[in-house]
């Protein structure tokens, strides 16, 4: 019987040399041999164990046959910890031994080293295997019981670079840019490494963004961050950005203004919030097909319903507004997703609502077992600030949008509600419309 597999056609008294060699490694773990146990076969069952710390033996083949096992135990564990790029550095404690594995119990401390160097950065958090609430620790100690990973994260300041264009840039990204006090993002110069585009650290030598565009079609961008500076994004902004999945905040309550189809066709998902502090205005095709939004929040300052607002977003969506009825609804601002219900949430007690509502069928209280169905839905849901959500004295109802023959239907609880005017004719400045495939969300909804 050799270190490991089977040996057979042995003869009652044969003998075997049989030695277990170390350390070993497995799945960033290093293990050392602790000993071994011998057990004979008895019909189907392995019996008589004996244990022994002896790391070789001469094995002695009887009647029946014998199983070695050998007992490693774990003595070292791996740690991984580097930044993914740039000038950024970590520090460590104490050095790795035993073949770059740390002995088991070792305490590390880690220490991430921000770039002083322009673009400078600033030290966010850890990521990977950190012991809870130690994410944002710095230094960081861990102690060395399992195998980790763990990557810093750092947060890299933007650079203004004067000339025509002028730019700005992380060291990742280098963006053209306009102006000086307030600037506006026109278009991307050099697409950064990892997709994520954070938009939030100061400008050195200038002001703040106030205005994003320029990104259509960019197939990079993965991870957007927003400052809470900007107000505008520009028509197409991020149209046909097909890998961007996640915008923070999706959307920040400083913007006032959102372009003709500016997300259209891209992979965002989960909650829009709507919860602009001023009105704010959201143009044609605004979020169209954009299957992963599942539910939208409208503020108080929301009252308008851009053309083709939502087309073709997904078969369900749940709409919650907290504001009057709005004052305009563009034609077929749900066009394309008809074919399904839209639970729509409107405020209790709202005169606006209630006058638009006089004409349809009868309407009532949201009852509890529709209250606790939505809390089962959609356990540990916070209440946004500023917003509304259905309670008990909520009020629900059930729509479906139906574009037909040039007109918006809205329906109600089956009772059809007349909204909205002929579609307009198409804007020139729009280019050729053209085929998209169809996006699945990252996420259904967190």
């Amino acid at each position: 019987m050799p270190d490991y597999g089977t040996t057979n056609g042995l003869a009652q008294g044969d003998t075997v040399a049989c030695a277990a060699s170390g350390p070993a490694t497995a799945g960033g773990t290093l293990y050392t041999v602790a000993g071994h146990v011998l057990e004979t076969l008895s019909g189907a069952t392995w019996v008589n164990p004996v244990t022994n710390t002896a790391t070789s033996l001469t094995y002695t083949h009887g009647t029946a046959a014998g199983r070695l096992t050998w007992l490693w135990e774990p003595v070292a564990y791996r740690l991984v910890a580097a930044p993914e790029g740039g000038s950024e550095t970590i520090t460590f404690s104490c050095q790795p031994d035993m073949a770059s594995h740390y002995t088991a119990g070792t305490q590390v401390t880690l220490t991430a080293n921000a770039a002083t160097q322009p673009p400078a950065s600033t030290f966010v958090r850890w990521h990977g295997d950190v012991p809870a609430g130690q994410e944002t620790a710095n230094p960081l100690t861990v102690t060395m019981d399992r195998p980790r990973t763990i990557t810093p994260e750092f947060r890299r300041d933007w650079v203004y670079t004067p000339g025509k264009p002028a730019t700005i840039n992380n060291g990742d990204w280098w963006l053209t840019v306009s102006g000086t006090a307030t600037l506006t993002i026109s278009g991307v110069a050099t697409n950064g490494a990892s997709g994520l585009l954070d938009l939030t650290p100061p400008i050195s030598n200038s002001g703040v963004i106030t205005a994003i565009g320029g990104f259509s079609g960019n197939t990079a961008l993965k991870e957007l961050r927003l400052p809470d500076t900007v107000t505008t994004l520009a028509g197409q902004a991020f149209r046909y950005c097909s890998a961007l999945t996640n915008v923070v905040p999706f959307l920040p309550e400083s913007v006032t203004s959102v372009g003709y189809y500016t997300f259209e066709s891209t992979g965002v998902a989960g909650d829009l919030y709507l919860a602009n502090t001023a009105s704010c205005a959201y143009s044609e095709g605004a979020f169209s097909r954009c299957p992963g939004i599942r539910r939208v929040y409208f503020g108080p300052a929301n009252t308008a319903f851009g053309s083709r607002m939502f087309e073709a977003v997904a078969t369900q969506k749940e709409i919650f507004w907290n504001c009057d009825f709005p004052t305009s609804i563009g034609w077929g601002p749900l066009a394309g997703v008809n074919a399904g219900l839209v639970r729509f949430y409107a405020p209790l007690g709202n005169a606006s609502w209630e006058e638009f509502m006089a004409t349809g069928a009868g309407f009532s209280a949201m009852t509890a077992a529709e209250t606790n169905a939505y809390l089962a839905a959609y356990p540990g849901d916070p209440l946004p600030v500023g917003m509304w959500k259905p309670r008990e004295s909520a009020r629900q109802y059930l729509l479906t949008w139906n574009p037909l023959a040039g007109q918006n239907t809205l329906t109600i609880d089956g009772v059809p509600q007349q909204i909205g005017a002929a579609e307009p004719a198409r804007s020139t400045r729009l280019p050729p419309r053209r085929l998209s495939s169809s996006l699945r969300a990252r996420r259904s909804a967190s």
